[in-house]
């Protein structure tokens, strides 16, 4: 979701690797490492796989990474202000909104 979108198995756990300096996460498991570097030097298809299981049983248990992000909206509104609702979907959102004035004033004066 930001940006960091893998096009291999290999990329995926490079991005992992303790010793990388590319692991945002500061993601080190000791475990995972040694099977990382295993599945380099691996040549048969088999066994590499059973490693990259592994490492992404390693990886879902520890979740480094939140695989998901959500934003969070705050909306502040005066008290003057009438039929102001926030729109999930755009950030236009003042279109059908009213303004008392006179309670602008009011609270102002205070």
């Amino acid at each position: 979701m930001l940006g960091n979108t893998a096009y291999t198995g290999d990329a995926m756990m490079f991005a992992l690797y303790g010793p990388n300096a590319n692991n945002l996460a500061r993601f080190r498991n000791a475990e995972f490492d040694a099977l990382y570097l295993a599945s380099k030097r691996e040549r048969d298809d088999a066994a590499r796989q059973k490693a990259y299981e592994r490492m992404e049983r390693i990886i879902g248990a520890w979740n480094p990474w939140g695989l998901r992000v959500w934003a969070i909206r705050t909306s502040l509104v005066r008290p003057w202000v009438s039929g102001y609702r926030r729109n999930p979907h755009f950030l236009q959102q003042w279109r059908f909104v009213d303004v008392d004035v006179g309670g602008q004033k009011a609270l102002a004066n205070r």
